[in-house]
């Protein structure tokens, strides 16, 4: 699928958000998913994300680092 680009004014429109990332842990009895809890600011506050990546990193590699949202 061919991907279009946005127009300044569309791009503008957007709510894109940075967070940080409060703590990581392996979710149990999975193979590979990763449970992030990422700090997005006052005005949303704390949010989890599940992320299949856990084959490929460790929780260590994502604590206090931030989120591109």
């Amino acid at each position: 699928m061919k991907k279009t680009n946005v127009t300044f004014n569309d791009f503008l429109k957007m709510d894109i958000r940075i967070g940080e990332i409060k703590k990581c842990e392996i979710v149990e009895k999975s193979h590979k998913l990763l449970r992030l809890q990422v700090d997005l600011g006052q005005e949303i506050g704390t949010v989890i994300i599940l992320t299949g990546l856990s084959k490929f990193y460790q929780p260590v590699d994502f604590e206090n680092k931030n989120f591109f949202s």
